[in-house]
């Protein structure tokens, strides 16, 4: 195998199929397509191998035979090959015939080596990142929180009120007549949480269990077309109602719902628990900003096949996060929303520009950084990675797993590293430097 690199993070290898190989493949393309071939004089499916050859041309069987082994050769061909190739080879024959092999070229993409000084990322600005402190009124509301989601239901023994959970049942009429979808039994609502139209769950507190209310309201300017607007009379019938009895905020209560066994303990764990969170929004905020400055700041030609390999991902994820929110197909939201495949892939070209920017970046760092990943970092991921998907031990998918599996893998590690480099020596400034809000960097950009 040779290559030669072309302009543009072009690369043109060069490589052979081996003559027994290659005499090998077409014996079986011949065994495996003789039966569809006639030849006069000889039954189908019977006639030999030369005398097909005689009658088509001697290299009848040439291209499905490199086809054969096409895939295979050329993998072996590239196991070596000192650069990062990132799209699918243009494959041409050169020459073939059984004595001689097949000589073959692949025309790749390979992924760019990006000049990049280290002052370019050591002391990335970035603009304000949020506050730390956490407040009492965000105690206050974890508290309440938790105090809701411990909370019984009492069956009501006085009038409805604001916060009582009511079952009932309502017809609604418009100008004296029962009108389409306003009507439903059992239906279980909370007063005061403003799911039905204004002013229908006001005129229901003050009723009793049992009762029937008339309840008169006016459907919004902006609700369905045919409502909009409209006035109605509901009569709704009071078939069962419950309220919600808290929890006191006391030491029986920190001691119900945790460790603790003061409500003064519980408190100060609610506040590390919020610190925490802010903690990590801020990180994440944080490795936004400079990634994206970084990004933004940044110009290298790169292969566009990169960006349509990450657009592919990005489509691939949209679809499956679609389905498991919606259950439609890819094909139907498309469909619905009256789109064509290629305007919802355009859609994705900006972000997957800035992700592949980001990741060559962030390996040139790694690169310029020294970056080395150990094999009990290697197994740490993996450990991380299949606690999710498996139960298999990281040293058996390892065992399992692909060259260039591993390879991604660490990677991800090393690029990883990089952006906490790059963030540990980031420096916090008034204004902003950012001058793009639209694309937003993510752990899975990265």
């Amino acid at each position: 195998m040779t290559y030669e690199q072309l302009e543009n993070n072009q690369v043109r290898i060069n490589f052979a199929m081996e003559p027994e190989a290659f005499r090998k493949a077409i014996d079986e393309v011949y065994k495996k397509e003789r039966g569809s071939i006639h030849i006069q004089g000889f039954r189908k499916g019977k006639a030999p191998r030369k005398i097909i050859e005689m009658n088509y041309g001697e290299s009848y069987f040439h291209i499905e035979a490199i086809n054969h082994i096409l895939t295979e050769t050329y993998e072996k061909a590239i196991e070596d090959f000192p650069l990062d190739i990132v799209s699918t080879p243009e494959f041409d024959v050169i020459s073939a015939s059984e004595k001689e092999g097949a000589f073959l070229t692949a025309l790749v993409y390979i992924k760019p080596d990006i000049q990049l000084e280290k002052e370019y990322y050591m002391n990335v600005p970035h603009g304000k990142l949020p506050s730390l402190e956490v407040t009492d009124e965000e105690i206050q509301e974890s508290l309440e929180k938790t105090r809701s989601q411990n909370s019984r239901l009492l069956p009501l023994e006085r009038p409805l009120q604001k916060g009582d959970i009511v079952n009932i049942d309502f017809v609604g009429y418009i100008k004296g007549e029962i009108f389409e979808g306003g009507s439903a039994k059992n239906h279980e609502l909370t007063l005061g949480n403003g799911a039905f139209i204004p002013g229908f769950e006001e005129q229901l507190e003050g009723a009793e269990i049992g009762q029937t209310v008339e309840v008169n309201v006016t459907f919004p300017e902006d609700y369905h077309e045919h409502l909009a607007g409209q006035s109605a009379m509901f009569k709704v019938v009071i078939n069962d109602a419950h309220e919600i009895q808290l929890p006191d905020l006391d030491d029986d209560f920190a001691q119900d719902v945790s460790e603790f066994d003061t409500l003064e303990e519980y408190k100060n764990h609610v506040k590390e628990e919020i610190l925490k969170v802010k903690e990590t929004a801020a990180k994440d905020i944080k490795l936004d900003k400079v990634l994206r400055y970084l990004g933004q700041n940044f110009n290298a030609d790169f292969p566009e096949a990169m960006i349509e390999d990450e657009i592919d991902a990005l489509s691939r994820n949209f679809a499956r996060d679609t389905y498991m929110r919606t259950g439609r197909l890819m094909e139907d939201h498309l469909k619905n929303a009256g789109m064509s495949d290629e305007i919802f892939r355009t859609g994705f070209y900006e972000q997957a520009e800035a992700n592949v920017k980001i990741r060559l970046i962030l390996e040139k760092i790694a690169q310029l950084e020294n970056i080395e990943i150990s094999q009990e970092e290697l197994e740490e991921e993996l450990l991380r990675y299949l606690s999710t998907t498996s139960n298999k031990d990281p040293k058996d998918f390892l065992a399992e797993a692909s060259k260039e599996q591993v390879n991604e893998i660490i990677l991800n590690l090393k690029r990883r590293k990089a952006s906490i480099i790059v963030m540990d020596n980031a420096v916090e400034v008034e204004d902003d430097p950012l001058n793009i809000t639209e694309v937003k960097i993510t752990d899975d950009s990265i």
